[in-house]
């Protein structure tokens, strides 16, 4: 992905708290979420780590003097993706904007072009997480027509084209996040409303777009939260998400097609 991105004029930079060398995270935050916490302490955890991101991304802008959105839309800016689990705090910065200093709200204001939401997050096995699913006509929107257990044959989980090297290098079991995020449902989903129809949150990056984007052979738990994020936009008056389903392919799409990942994130930012 990032070496096709480099080729279309794209840079992207992945970063995820608690993975070497990131900051580890102190073991009194990692012990409220597991322990219970309040639910102050959950939202006060989750806004950290969105503020995290936020200020992440306004002092990469300043070191490596990223232009900002041109006038004609066309160049500069950046844009902030969430896979899965990590869309737990990539919503997390937008929702808590307000809560930055007023100079990084008005830079980052003139940066961000688009908030994708790549696949909303899943609990599963590694072998379920990355299969592929033959699903039913999904323009009807019934849940009925998912299949949730049996994965499809038409290409194996993108787990078993891994070699044992990729998985050591990309997985560390280890590191908060996954199960212990699920602990925060109530807090990210105040984050998803504020961060997506809330409109003074929006006017404040008027030039970002947000955009939902899912595969038609995923999990179906994926495709039932883009339903839900589809229901929500429309009970909100609508055009506040764009949505797009790509056919064949799964939760991993930047693994197994890194091309048509780049070509729908391209498409966001444009």
């Amino acid at each position: 992905m990032q070496a096709l991105g480099l080729d279309a004029g794209l840079r992207i930079v992945a970063i995820n708290r608690g993975y070497a060398p990131s900051t580890p995270f102190a073991p009194a935050d990692l012990a409220v979420l597991p322990t219970g916490g309040t639910e102050e302490v959950k939202e006060a955890f989750l806004t950290a780590r969105g503020i995290e991101i936020a200020n992440f991304i306004d002092a990469f802008i300043q070191k490596y003097d990223i232009p900002p959105i041109s006038e004609d839309g066309k160049k500069g800016g950046v844009g902030l993706l969430g896979w899965s689990a990590g869309n737990t705090v990539t919503l997390s910065a937008i929702a808590n904007f307000d809560k930055l200093p007023s100079e990084v709200q008005s830079r980052l204001a003139r940066y961000l072009r688009a908030l994708i939401m790549d696949g909303e997050k899943s609990l599963f096995h590694r072998s379920w997480l990355t299969a592929y699913f033959n699903h039913g006509d999904l323009s009807k929107r019934d849940p009925k027509l998912l299949s949730l257990a049996a994965p499809s044959l038409f290409r194996r989980p993108t787990i078993y084209s891994m070699t044992a090297e990729d998985i050591t290098e990309l997985i560390d079991d280890s590191v908060f996040e996954g199960p212990n995020l699920f602990l925060l449902m109530p807090q990210h989903l105040a984050a998803f409303r504020k961060a997506r129809f809330d409109r003074a949150t929006r006017a404040v990056v008027p030039k970002m777009g947000v955009w939902a984007v899912v595969g038609d052979s995923t999990l179906s738990t994926c495709i039932l939260a883009w339903w839900t994020m589809q229901d929500e936009d429309a009970g909100n008056g609508g055009g506040f998400i764009n949505f797009k389903m790509t056919e064949g392919v799964n939760h991993l799409i930047h693994w197994d097609d890194p091309g048509k990942a780049l070509g729908i994130y391209l498409e966001a930012m444009t």
